[in-house]
């Protein structure tokens, strides 16, 4: 075949790219000459697990770099070909942070829709302004403060507590918060309000008191059992009062509103908790009957307790305590809850400074 179609003089076409098969030229032709399109269906994509993997783009470009197709076999070729094959030039462009994130779920690729219900429901992306910084020497104190071998040492003290290394252990990724941590935090919070004006008057509750007021145990609960803990205290004074909710092996938070006349909950579960804010307003009735010597007003006020998709959930089995502490933090700062699951591992780190040196950032 090469002697009856080239001669000596002429050199052999191995470095052109291959004829086109002259059945599917034809093919072409009369599928143009007819005005028909082809379109293939779209393959559905495969349930492979989402790891990222470096590819060397350069390498899987060359291997068909010296191939030309007709446009009819180009798309066609492409329509059957897996995802990495007919992205793979704008994957050599893309940020590669953006890559890793969407990979991992770490970014939504659709926002979620978002309903004119309330101002705590409202979901949108941060910025890199909304969340403070971990900087090298801050990362560092962390560091050095997780890496005493005395679980005993107290690493920070305050408002009557004291977070020993193994409290500050438990903000460590996978682990779950204590009671110590969740209190000085919670006492953080309440400390940053007052010191600061202009900010909202928040009270917090320690993470005993919803236990105490809820009864078991052989005890009888209600207000009688909680009455010492305002015996200082005059919770009408106060725009918000916080009430971690520890239920089991689970945090959840409750919020009274005195300037709303509401009690809501936030569960980073999905779980409602109705009974618990009725059992709180019911709490405040009592309280108001004795610091006021009047009934409360109980009509004008309401209960809620947030659906799933109306705030901020965790994703894993971990991070309930870290949910409730921003939450508050969040709230107690007139912040919409702009968080999300893959904030948590910096809010952990950012925590820990905090606790350390005392102070919210």
């Amino acid at each position: 075949m090469v002697t009856e179609r080239y001669n000596k003089s002429q050199p052999l076409p191995f470095n052109q790219a291959k004829p086109q098969d002259s059945s599917l030229s034809q093919v072409d032709q009369k599928m143009v000459a007819s005005g028909k399109t082809f379109k293939l269906a779209p393959r559905m994509p495969s349930a492979a697990p989402t790891v990222f993997t470096w590819r060397n783009a350069s390498t899987s470009k060359d291997r068909r770099s010296g191939l030309t197709f007709s446009k009819s076999l180009s798309e066609s070729f492409e329509a059957t070909e897996p995802v990495r094959c007919t992205k793979l030039k704008q994957t050599t462009d893309l940020d590669l942070s953006t890559e890793v994130a969407t990979r991992l779920n770490l970014v939504d690729r659709e926002p979620p829709v978002v309903g004119p219900s309330d101002t705590q429901s409202v979901h949108t992306r941060l910025t890199d302004e909304d969340i403070p910084r971990l900087n090298k020497e801050m990362a560092a104190e962390v560091s050095g403060a997780l890496a005493q071998s005395d679980p005993n040492l107290v690493l920070s003290a305050a408002f009557k507590l004291r977070i020993t290394q193994r409290d500050l252990a438990t903000l460590q990724e996978g682990c779950w918060l204590n009671d110590e941590v969740m209190n000085f935090y919670l006492s953080l919070v309440m400390d940053r309000c007052s010191g600061e004006p202009g900010r909202l008057k928040v009270y917090t509750f320690s993470t005993f008191f919803f236990p105490k007021l809820c009864g078991g145990g052989g005890q009888t609960g209600g207000h009688s059992a909680v009455k010492r803990w305002t015996k200082a205290v005059d919770l009408f004074l106060f725009d918000l009062i916080l009430v971690p909710l520890h239920l089991g092996v689970h945090w959840a938070l409750a919020v009274i509103d005195l300037r709303t006349k509401s009690v809501k909950s936030y569960d980073s579960m999905g779980q409602r908790h109705h009974d618990i804010c009725s059992l709180l307003l019911h709490y405040l009735k009592e309280e108001h009957k004795v610091k006021k010597g009047r009934e409360l007003e109980s009509t004008k006020w309401t209960v809620r307790s947030y659906k799933a998709s109306e705030i901020p959930q965790q994703k894993n089995g971990s991070d309930c305590g870290v949910f409730a502490c921003k939450y508050a933090d969040y709230i107690a700062k007139g912040r919409s809850l702009t968080f999300k699951q893959c904030h948590m591992p910096l809010f952990r780190k950012l925590m820990m400074w905090e606790i350390l040196n005392q102070k919210l950032l």
